[in-house]
């Protein structure tokens, strides 16, 4: 029989594979998952890039699709020659139009419309997806009251459902890009340090520890290389996670300008919290009210003068005198 949690190991290994084009990604079932590549100059040279990762790190066909919303994307989702890739030869074709791509296909295929409502579409004669786009709003609103926007949006190949960031769980990730690329070796420690330095500053705002980083560096080529650690304690301070960032900037042998850098803190744990002696706040509050409990007897019998601070005090000159060269000249 099957069952899910035999194949999350699987699914992490391939999903894994996403990390270094990506901090935007949502699983779907053991074997899908969608990844927002908005971030990238080239989102398809990335995503070919990508399809031939998944394909070779696990000997599996992959199918991929590019539109601007979830559902068209699956719709879209075409095996990839893996072959091809290897050659240079781009296989993926992205939906730049996606009104044109869904205007053929049936009714039923509109997915983010709910069951009942296409099959009303049916009924009322919209057959295909290009029958609702020619519909009047308002028309599509006297048949549908408050579902006809999403009917509507549907049609133009749209969707109010975002890509979530929702793998890996109880994680923190952060990108950054420089155009004109990063060749020299200290000044790309200087930018990991810097990205480092604000993951640190987001944790302590979280109050979360991370047990695990990855970098990902993307090369001006489009390449990518990544380093990774599992730590045995978990970190949160600065001084910690930037003198990780230096020794990864470090690990790094620097052939091309690196673009763009994607750093990514999973394992995230609570912080802990430490209580650092029993009852010490308790105490002092007991001690300063006992003590003003006891200024007030001996003010209450001896006057207000009757204590004083010891600033409050005028010594004889002499004697002031005698206290500064004594402190001056270490005089006894």
């Amino acid at each position: 029989s099957y069952v899910a949690a035999d194949f999350v190991a699987a699914r992490d290994a391939w999903l894994d594979e996403c990390l270094d084009s990506s901090s935007v990604i949502e699983p779907g079932n053991e074997d899908e998952a969608w990844v927002d590549l908005r971030g990238h100059p080239d989102p398809r040279d990335v995503a070919e890039r990508l399809a031939l990762r998944v394909g070779e790190a696990t000997g599996l066909p992959v199918v991929c699709g590019m539109a601007p919303s979830k559902w068209v994307a699956k719709l879209a989702a075409r095996p990839v020659d893996l072959a091809a890739l290897r050659l240079g030869v781009p296989v993926i074709e992205p939906v730049f139009d996606p009104v044109a791509f869904v205007g053929e296909f049936p009714t039923t295929y509109l997915v983010p419309v709910e069951p009942e409502h296409r099959e009303r579409l049916a009924r009322l004669g919209y057959r295909r997806v290009r029958h609702v786009q020619q519909a009047p709003f308002d028309v599509l609103r006297a048949q549908f009251g408050q579902s006809a926007s999403v009917v509507a949006m549907a049609a133009r190949g749209a969707s109010v459902e975002p890509v979530r960031a929702v793998y890996p769980v109880a994680s923190l990730s952060m990108a950054e890009r420089c155009e004109e690329g990063v060749a020299d070796s200290l000044a790309l420690q200087d930018w990991v340090s810097r990205l480092f330095a604000q993951a640190s500053a987001a944790l302590v705002a979280r109050d979360n520890l991370c047990t695990n980083v990855r970098l990902a560096f993307e090369f001006e080529g489009g390449t990518t290389a990544s380093w990774s650690r599992t730590l045995a304690k978990p970190v949160q301070s600065h001084q910690a996670l930037v003198g990780l960032g230096s020794y990864a900037a470090q690990s790094l042998q620097v052939q091309e300008p690196v673009v763009g850098l994607r750093l990514l803190l999973h394992g995230l744990v609570a912080a802990p919290r430490v209580q650092m002696s029993f009852g010490a706040a308790g105490a002092a509050r007991e001690r300063r009210s006992a003590m003003d409990a006891a200024m007030r007897r001996v003010k209450t019998v001896y006057g207000d003068t009757a204590v004083r601070q010891a600033g409050d005090i005028k010594l004889p000159r002499r004697e002031e005198l005698l206290k500064v060269w004594r402190d001056a000249l270490g005089w006894r």
